[in-house]
């Protein structure tokens, strides 16, 4: 169930922080998820980052700048916060 559908469909409160762990599926949550992400109240987000397991590098970085947040990296976690 894409994280937006549970905010829109299922009433849960748009969230702040988002922590994802999802061995290698990280590009996807993050698609289904654009709503979320890109509402300002959402402003901080932790992926830990199975990089040999994307097509592209930079996959989880550049979808969450796209969005508007700065990242940074340490010890396979990215985190993202909004300006």
């Amino acid at each position: 169930l894409p994280g937006d559908s549970l905010v829109s469909a299922y009433g849960y409160p748009q969230p702040s922080v988002v922590r994802i762990d999802v061995t290698g599926a990280e590009p996807q949550v993050l698609d289904g998820m654009s709503q979320v992400l890109s509402d300002d109240r959402c402003r901080l987000v932790y992926v830990f980052q199975y990089l040999d397991r994307y097509d592209e590098p930079r996959a989880v970085k550049s979808r969450l700048e796209a969005y508007g947040f700065d990242t940074t990296e340490t010890d396979g976690w990215l985190r993202a916060e909004r300006p």
